[in-house]
């Protein structure tokens, strides 16, 4: 089902990978193969980077509940800012 309100963010990881939003999960993706790689699940993420340390900076909205997580490799969560006042976070 296409949801065209929903832009995906996408950020290339070098040549051959790509970080990309889904509908309720950040996926990386081979472009070799197309295969999927990592993915963490998170309801309407809409930015992601992978950091210079190898983690992953994710914006989420959800039901005017914004946040940003950094996760590691594992998809343990190591920080998370949690919007006040409704207020929007849409790229991280």
């Amino acid at each position: 089902m296409l949801n065209y309100g929903y832009a995906p963010s996408v950020e290339a990881i070098g040549d051959e990978k790509i970080l990309m939003c889904e509908q309720n999960r950040v996926a990386e993706y081979d472009l070799k193969t197309g295969k999927t790689g990592w993915t963490y699940n998170v309801n309407q993420p809409t930015g992601v980077q992978r950091l210079p340390n190898g983690n992953t900076l994710i914006a989420a909205f959800n039901n005017n509940a914004s946040r940003a997580i950094e996760v590691d490799s594992s998809g343990d969560v190591l920080w998370e800012y949690k919007s006040k006042d409704n207020l929007s976070i849409l790229k991280a």
